[in-house]
């Protein structure tokens, strides 16, 4: 596999090939007020812009496109299922697919920092 990896980068020097991405904020299990703010750490092999994009889905579904490394989420009441998904600039997935593991929130229905 170490072989294949360094032919690769040997042919395409400008992909990357093993990028990794994990969200930050908010933390798995976390009750969190809409709307929710959002940042992502990329590795060091992908330039964000560069390289490509990093897309925000919610529940399984593209919900938005991150500017940089952080974003907002609208989210309603109830549970979500959040991850993040390096791309291509033009939304098509990369060669080697990188998606964040799954962070689980939770939207009150009241907000819990309310007088």
């Amino acid at each position: 596999m170490k072989a294949i990896l360094l032919a690769a980068s040997l042919i395409l020097p400008n992909v990357a090939l093993a990028a990794t991405v994990t969200i930050n904020t908010p933390s798995q299990g976390e009750t969190v007020v809409s709307p929710v703010d959002v940042a992502v750490s990329v590795s060091t092999d992908f330039i964000v812009g560069k390289d490509g994009v990093v897309q925000m889905w919610v529940d399984g579904s593209p919900v938005t496109t991150l500017k940089g490394t952080t974003g907002v989420l609208q989210l309603a009441p109830g549970n979500h299922l959040l991850q993040a998904r390096l791309v291509h600039s033009d939304g098509h997935a990369l060669r080697v697919p990188s998606d964040s593991a799954q962070v689980t929130v939770t939207v009150p229905t009241v907000d819990p920092h309310a007088p």
